[in-house]
């Protein structure tokens, strides 16, 4: 077991190494950059997965499935082997939101993936000069993107190259954007999280041209407890006219309270609210080892939405640790090395992994202090 005052100094140190990055993270949300034409593709800024949904949004520092496609690419890196997710939106005025993603370990620490998202409707009548019917025609906006990301330590990063395009009957639109996230974890119990969404030059359509929806974002989030955990997230329109930072909280609730993933609850209950829009409510079921995740959220007098997602994952989430598992080195007699593998505090009980109960004394050191507030706040 983990000497609790090592556990204590490496999360303190962590922390005092995450903070300078997650500040500037929040300051970046605060910058008085606007812009003052007008944006475009307004699909991408659609939120994905019933999960995040359910909990307001708040979703950028806690995310560690195939929905990190969309939310923070950064949040690959702490899949287990593969894991896959697909997602439907029922949303307004009859259009339909579709996305699908896969993510896949490679050696080395490194994660891969790749996602689709698209926003469409039936098809639409065309009319002439004096109503007659003289056909249909289609409206369609889709995104592909290739994820890159990788976890040293507690730090894990992540960016997307998208390919974007918006079709109208005949009439499109194309153009390219990049995502960047990082993802902090410097405690079994804290996570940071911040994404910087859509960056790229302007599109064109038929003879108009316009912004991308650049959109800046950062959260944090708090296992308060084995069943409750609790997220806050801010959000910056970058590119539009909009100089309001929009915010968003949420709370996940393990029913079964039997371990601190929500991967091996069979039962989680979620709420959140996201400004403007108002709040949300989710759940989450487990069947035959899929993951079942349905979210519903108002749209004021457009109605209600409808969100059900499906995740697979195979093979446990990744530790994100902040010494993560040190492997010693020993010499036997002899001059042979045997090597032993140590658990730092955050392999012990990071998502996936089932929460160990310490039965070894906690033993003082002769002039060192332990009982820290940092202790009390975030010791088992």
């Amino acid at each position: 077991m983990i000497n609790q005052r090592i556990l204590s100094g490496d999360s303190m140190r962590s922390c005092r190494l995450a903070m300078p990055a997650f500040v500037a993270a929040m300051v970046f949300l605060a910058s008085p950059l606007r812009s003052e034409q007008p944006t475009g593709a307004a699909f991408l800024k659609i939120p994905v997965g019933a999960r995040a949904v359910g909990m307001g949004s708040a979703f950028s520092a806690l995310v560690d499935d195939a929905s990190a496609l969309y939310w923070n690419p950064a949040g690959i890196a702490r899949i287990g082997i593969t894991d896959i997710l697909a997602s439907h939106n029922e949303w307004i005025a009859d259009t339909r939101e579709s996305f699908v993603g896969l993510a896949q370990r490679l050696p080395a620490g490194q994660v891969l993936g790749v996602s689709y998202l698209t926003l469409y409707m039936d098809p639409l009548d065309r009319r002439g000069d004096k109503g007659e019917k003289l056909g249909t025609f289609t409206a369609q906006d889709r995104a592909l993107g290739l994820t890159w990301a990788m976890r040293l330590g507690f730090l894990s990063l992540g960016a997307t190259a998208k390919r974007i395009e918006q079709r109208l009957d005949d009439a499109v639109a194309e153009g390219q954007a990049m995502d960047f996230g990082l993802q902090i974890r410097p405690h079994r119990r804290i996570y940071f999280g911040a994404a910087l969404q859509n960056v790229g030059p302007p599109m064109k359509y038929i003879a108009v041209s316009y912004k991308l929806p650049t959109t800046a974002r950062a959260g944090m989030g708090y296992r308060l407890t084995r069943t409750v955990t609790l997220a806050v997230e801010g959000r910056q329109d970058i590119a539009s006219l909009k100089k309001e930072t929009d915010f968003s909280a949420g709370l996940e609730y393990n029913l079964a309270g039997l371990d601190q993933s929500y991967f091996w609850s069979p039962v989680v209950w979620r709420v959140g609210y996201l400004s403007p829009s108002g709040p949300g409510v989710g759940l989450g079921l487990k069947i035959f080892g899929a993951h079942l995740d349905y979210a519903l959220t108002p749209m004021g007098d457009l109605g209600l939405t409808h969100r059900a997602s499906l995740n697979l994952r195979f093979g446990r989430n990744r530790k994100s640790s902040s010494s993560a598992g040190r492997i010693q080195s020993e010499t036997a007699p002899g001059g042979a090395k045997k090597i032993r593998a140590t658990k730092s505090s955050e392999d012990e009980t990071a998502d996936g992994v089932r929460d160990k109960k310490k039965t070894t004394k906690k033993k003082k050191k002769k002039g060192v202090k332990t009982g820290t507030i940092f202790d009390m706040l975030f010791r088992r």
